[in-house]
């Protein structure tokens, strides 16, 4: 039957779009980590947006909390904003059939729900809020197969999800669970070095800064946290920053080295020991280097308050 052929295979291109789309939108979240995208709740903002554009009405994430105790609402973005399910939805996760959010943490399995009204699964409050009717829950899995969270889809055209729909959002939920606990490793990283005193700068194997702690990017006026490969001109520009530029230019070569620094950036009286290094790639090759500066005075100052 010619037709129905020429069916399946428009069936088959539409779905190649769709996963060729949703592997778009994970790329472009894990090409923005550190950038546009700073922790989580921009992984999730993009990712939910990206995923609207394919035709879902709703789109409502759910995560499991850094203590593994609760499923909690992240973000609900939907045709109706006075409506949020995230605000609504947070359950234990030791009864698993409380609600289809923990049910679904609890399997690692997706679940469709035809007719929210008859299942009892579904919270029947939120059902009535948001008017919902036919859905389906994804699990977000890890490299471990373990659900750190839950991706809700509604259709625009309001239709039960397909199963191989339901099987391409699975693998998106795959390359989302990667951006997720990167953007979570990248936010400890940051707020781990944002406390510490000293300025860190890290600069790529053309000396442009790819990231800066907060306080070495208020001194060297530059945007705090990380960095895309074109968004700062090198930091070895002519007439700026001579002493650590020259550090790092060594660093770069290969050379760990010591310098004493007098002046940084806007402050022209900071005195300074400045600790410079390579970076090397997993095949020992030079990618780039950091820069670690302490501050004579405050270690001169601790010094003489021990006394």
């Amino acid at each position: 039957d010619v037709s129905g052929h020429v069916i399946k295979s428009e069936r088959l291109n539409a779905r190649r779009n769709v996963v060729s789309e949703e592997h778009e939108i994970v790329e472009s979240i894990l090409d923005s980590l550190g950038s546009t995208v700073r922790g989580p709740g921009d992984v999730l903002q993009r990712a939910a947006h990206g995923l609207r554009k394919l035709g879902y009405r709703r789109v409502l994430f759910c995560l499991v909390d850094p203590k593994e105790e609760k499923i909690k609402g992240a973000l609900d973005v939907s045709d109706d904003p006075t409506v949020d399910i995230a605000g609504m939805t947070e359950y234990s996760l030791k009864n698993p059939k409380r609600d289809i959010q923990p049910w679904v943490v609890s399997t690692g399995a997706p679940r469709t729900v035809t007719n929210p009204q008859q299942d009892s699964l579904v919270n029947q409050i939120v059902v009535q809020a948001a008017r919902l009717r036919a859905f389906a829950v994804i699990p977000i899995l890890n490299h471990q197969d373990r659900a750190i969270g839950t991706i809700h889809v509604e259709r625009e055209d309001h239709a039960v999800p397909q199963d191989d729909e339901i099987q391409d959002l699975v693998h998106f939920g795959r390359g989302l669970a990667v951006a997720l606990e990167q953007s979570e490793k990248e936010n400890l990283l940051q707020s781990t070095l944002d406390r510490i005193e000293d300025p860190i700068l890290i600069v790529d194997a053309l000396t442009r800064p790819r990231y800066a702690n907060r306080v070495a990017a208020e001194l060297l006026q530059l945007p705090p946290g990380w960095q895309g490969k074109a968004q700062a001109p090198s930091i070895a520009e002519p007439g700026k920053h001579r002493q650590l530029s020259e550090g790092l230019r060594r660093a770069l070569q290969g050379a760990r080295n010591n310098s004493h620094l007098e002046g940084l950036g806007v402050d022209s009286g900071y005195l300074g020991l400045c600790v410079a290094d390579c970076v090397l790639d997993s095949e020992r090759q030079v990618v780039g280097a950091f820069a670690h500066v302490r501050s004579e005075e405050r270690r001169v100052g601790k010094e003489c308050r021990s006394r």
